[in-house]
C-alpha cells in the first residue's frame, strides 16, 4: 500500500533558529512497497569434508597407514552407494610432528617426534545417498574428522539478489506514480525496509542456505520528493 508521507510542505523559508540562521527546509518523502514470491526446491546434492590424518615414527609407514585409511573411506562410501567420480581425494601430506604412540596402560599417555600423514576427501552426496548410513559407517573407522553434510545451493545470494531487486523496482514505480500525482517528481532513496514472509526488517535472508518451496518478500523503499 502506499504512503505519501509530507512531512515539511508548510516550513517557512524565513523561519529563523535562534543562533543558527535560516533553518533547513525539510523535503518531502514517499513511502512505497514492493512484493514479489520466488519459489525454490530443495538442492539435490551436498558436500562432505572427511580428513584422514596418520602418525608413525617412520614417514613411509605413516603413509601407508594414510593411504589405507583412506582406501577404507573410499570403499566405505561406495558401499553406500555414492559414485566414484562423486570422490575427489586431494593429494597426500607428511609432516614431522608429534605423535602419539601405544603405551602400555591408559593411564601412560606416551608421545614422541615422528611423522604425520593427511589428506582429505571432498565428496558430493546426492539426494538419493542414505546420508544417516553414511555417516554412521564413517564414524566406524575412527579417527576421522567429518565436515557437513552441507546441503547449500550455491546460486541463493544470487537469487535472493535479483528477488530483492525486483521488489524495489516495483516500489520505486509505485512510488513515481504517486509523487507525480502530488506534483512532485522522485527524488534519491533514503531509506528500505525487507519484510521476508511478513515479517518486517527480518534479517534471515543473510542466513538462508536455500529457497525454501515459497518465499513471500517485500521492499519497503523511502524516496525524497523534488520539485
Amino acid at each position: 500500500m502506499l504512503r505519501l508521507l509530507i512531512l515539511a510542505s508548510a516550513v517557512a523559508a524565513s523561519m529563523l533558529i535562534a543562533g543558527a540562521g535560516p533553518a533547513t527546509e525539510l523535503r518531502p518523502v514517499v513511502s512505497a512497497i514492493g512484493d514479489i514470491t520466488i519459489r525454490g526446491a530443495p538442492p539435490d546434492h551436498g558436500t562432505l569434508q572427511i580428513f584422514v590424518s596418520e602418525g608413525d615414527k617412520i614417514e613411509v609407514d605413516a603413509t601407508k597407514k594414510a593411504r589405507a585409511k583412506t582406501d577404507d573411506v573410499v570403499k566405505l562410501l561406495q558401499q553406500q552407494g555414492v559414485n566414484l567420480s562423486d570422490i575427489k581425494i586431494n593429494p597426500l601430506i607428511v609432516t614431522r610432528s608429534i605423535i602419539e604412540i601405544p603405551s602400555l596402560t591408559i593411564y601412560d599417555q606416551l608421545s614422541t617426534l615422528g611423522y604425520k600423514a593427511s589428506n582429505d576427501l571432498e565428496v558430493m552426496l546426492r539426494a538419493e545417498n542414505r546420508v544417516k548410513s553414511i555417516l554412521s559407517g564413517l564414524e566406524s573407522l575412527r579417527s576421522l574428522r567429518i565436515f557437513g553434510p552441507d546441503f547449500r545451493d550455491p546460486d541463493t545470494p544470487t537469487k535472493l539478489q535479483q528477488a530483492l531487486q525486483t521488489a524495489l523496482a516495483s516500489a520505486k514505480r509505485k512510488a513515481e506514480v504517486q509523487a507525480v500525482a502530488a506534483g512532485y517528481k522522485l527524488g534519491r532513496l533514503i531509506d528500505t525496509v525487507v519484510s521476508v514472509d511478513g515479517r518486517r526488517g527480518s534479517t534471515e535472508l543473510y542466513h538462508m542456505q536455500s529457497i525454501p518451496p515459497v518465499l513471500s518478500l517485500s521492499v519497503e523503499a523511502k524516496y525524497e520528493l523534488e520539485r
